[in-house]
């Protein structure tokens, strides 16, 4: 199930109370709330020199030839490694990369590994970049 926005859960939270996948309105409600505050983290899985062509604002890069290493390393190494907290079974994800595919398949580990909330964006880099107002 695809939501337009991820601000429809009745307790007021940017988190939905139902579906999978989160679209490009449901992105920018997310990204206009800053990271500190929201509560929930979005992860760019593409390569390192992918992410710093070019990225959604707000996200943080963790590799997805990376994750599963990545996420069994001790909090310190984690944080030296990627800077950010590492997301934990209860943490609100947002996976993205550039076209779905690569956060289609983190969405699955993810689930798989015993993380509770993770939402895939489907149309990724590509439909983010190419949506947002030309910049005078």
């Amino acid at each position: 199930m695809t939501f337009s926005t991820i601000n429809t859960n009745p307790t007021g939270s940017l988190w939905p109370t139902q579906g999978t996948e989160i679209t490009y309105e449901g992105i920018q409600t997310l990204i206009a709330h800053p990271p500190e505050t929201r509560g929930i983290l979005l992860i760019d899985v593409r390569g390192r020199e992918e992410f710093l062509q070019g990225h959604i604002p707000t996200s943080v890069n963790l590799p997805l030839d990376e994750l599963e290493k990545a996420l069994h390393l001790s909090d310190e190494e984690f944080f030296r490694t990627y800077q950010f907290q590492p997301p934990k079974p209860h943490s609100r994800i947002v996976v993205s990369c550039r076209s779905g595919s690569r956060s289609t398949r983190a969405h699955k580990w993810l689930l798989e590994a015993g993380f509770q909330s993770v939402l895939n964006y489907p149309g990724g880099w590509i439909e983010f970049s190419t949506r947002q107002p030309a910049r005078e």
